[in-house]
């Protein structure tokens, strides 16, 4: 069957979609698909072949031709979703195992006993179907039981498929009024449609990153799902967002898109948590964002340390901040940026993916204070945030006070060896205690916190375990130069 434009394809592991149907000069006996790639790597040219142009891809290089016969070839496992559900459920030769949604394991079953379970009454509520190549819905026509199994489910996933129509997904889910989770993610749709008086009011979370969709499908997505709780709309390469949230909405993922600014309209919803990683933010949007309470800015563009200043004025909700790899901290070293960062944030429990032990708010405030007076961090000494600090060590009246106070807070610069070698160096506190400075070198391993052991290098062939994690540095004779040794456990 000859495939149309706007569908999509598989190919060995890549996805495409078939922008044109038809000959060319080269292939002239044959029909070909011009198709663009997901993967921009595996295209030739953008639609134009010998100065003639067939098509254009939306992305530069994503494009190329393949033969009608191939195609016939390579994706004759096309299937409906009707087909993929029949198959797992009523189909004596697939031994079913495990059904997923995400990573988390549903319900186990052989075949025998899933056929009655079906039959009789379902009770299964959470079905994945992701990456199975299927492009339509298809009919339920002469198999009562996947009505059954539909009536019964509260989470579908459909993501990494062939689907194109968005009509197709309305017309799955208009068998499941129990329905709360839906995954759609990378499937490439050419349109989000909305009919006046069509809605799904049980669907509370959408997931529909990479899919190639606009602004208008997503205010069409919020009609269609009034009652959203959560929404993923990363990948989309929106270059704004201007849209009227619906106020059940508490969670939105805008990650990996094009935006240059935080979204205003998110200041004049109830969103709770953002996800706005790896786009392209250069500075924090002045308006008060009271209901935010997790924000994600990890790899963007923020370049000056204004823009924490302005975290903490425009969001005073925030308990759970990630702000990591943005160009404001790139003349200070990991653990130096953390520190100065938290001192600045009066509220947060979490930074970076890290839960803030207790105490280490203020060993980052006279980290600051230090590091200000020492002249290494520049800091607007007239700021009321700064009176502030230095009335909570009562330091504001005499300067030698402030000068005695950062003289005596003594920095290390320590090695860390994981594996018999070097691979990097910490700024630390002498009052840090044992765990916290494992604390630091985990997120350095990307590992958990219980899952090293630290000891000190004392002098050659002499090593010493950190015994008690909670005690002070101070209290082991670490001097700054000095080697820390880190074991996996």
């Amino acid at each position: 069957m000859r495939c149309e434009v706007g569908e999509r394809l598989k190919i060995g592991e890549d996805f495409c979609t078939i922008r044109f149907v038809g000959y060319i000069k080269e292939w002239s006996d044959e029909v070909v698909y011009g198709v663009e790639w997901d993967n921009p790597a595996r295209g030739k040219h953008n639609g134009t072949v010998k100065g003639k142009q067939y098509f254009k891809s939306h992305k530069s290089g994503a494009a190329s031709f393949i033969k009608e016969s191939k195609v016939s070839k390579e994706c004759c496992t096309r299937k409906s979703f009707y087909e993929v559900c029949y198959d797992i459920c009523a189909n004596s030769d697939i031994q079913l195992d495990d059904m997923y949604f995400g990573e988390k394991r549903v319900e186990t079953y052989g075949f025998e006993p899933l056929t009655t379970r079906f039959i009789q009454n379902s009770n299964l509520n959470s079905l994945s179907l992701c990456n199975l190549e299927i492009y339509t819905a298809g009919s339920v026509k002469g198999w009562n039981g996947l009505g059954k199994l539909n009536r019964q489910l509260l989470q579908l996933d459909i993501s990494s498929n062939l689907f194109s129509d968005f009509q197709d997904i309305l017309n799955i889910i208009s068998t499941m009024p129990k329905l709360q989770a839906l995954d759609l993610s990378f499937n490439k749709f050419h349109g989000v449609t909305w009919k006046d008086g069509q809605s799904f009011k049980s669907i509370s979370e959408l997931r529909m990153s990479f899919c190639d969709i606009s602004i208008d499908d997503i205010k069409n997505a919020f009609m269609l799902f009034p009652n959203l709780k959560k929404i993923a709309l990363s990948g989309n390469e929106m270059e704004s967002f201007d849209i009227t949230l619906p106020p059940s909405l508490l969670e939105i993922d805008l990650g990996e898109n094009l935006l240059c600014d935080i979204p205003e309209t998110l200041a004049r919803s109830n969103v709770e948590t953002v996800y706005l990683s790896k786009n392209r933010i250069k500075h924090i949007t002045e308006a008060k964002f009271d209901s935010v309470k997790t924000l994600d800015l990890s790899q963007n563009l923020l370049a000056d340390w204004s823009c924490v200043k302005q975290i903490s004025a425009y969001y005073p909700s925030l308990s759970d901040l990630r702000i990591n790899d943005n160009p404001f901290t790139r003349n200070e070293s990991g653990d130096s940026s953390f520190l100065l960062i938290l001192a600045q944030l009066n509220e947060i429990d979490i930074l970076n993916g890290t839960i803030l032990p207790k105490g280490t708010r203020e060993e980052a405030e006279k980290y600051l204070i230090s590091q200000v007076n020492n002249g290494t961090f520049d800091y607007d000494t007239n700021s009321s945030n700064w009176l502030a600090l230095l009335d909570k060590y009562d330091m504001r009246k005499n300067n030698s006070v402030q000068t005695e106070f950062a003289s005596s807070i003594e920095i290390l610069q320590l090695s860390i060896v994981f594996q018999q070698q070097t691979i990097g160096e910490v700024s630390v506190l002498s009052s840090y205690s044992i765990r916290f400075l494992k604390s630091i070198i985990s997120r350095r391993l990307k590992t958990s916190i219980f899952k090293i052991r630290l000891a000190h290098f004392l002098s050659p062939g002499v090593i010493q375990e950190f015994g008690r994690e909670f005690s002070p540095i101070s209290d082991f004779s670490v001097r700054s130069g000095d080697k820390i040794m880190v074991e996996k456990v």
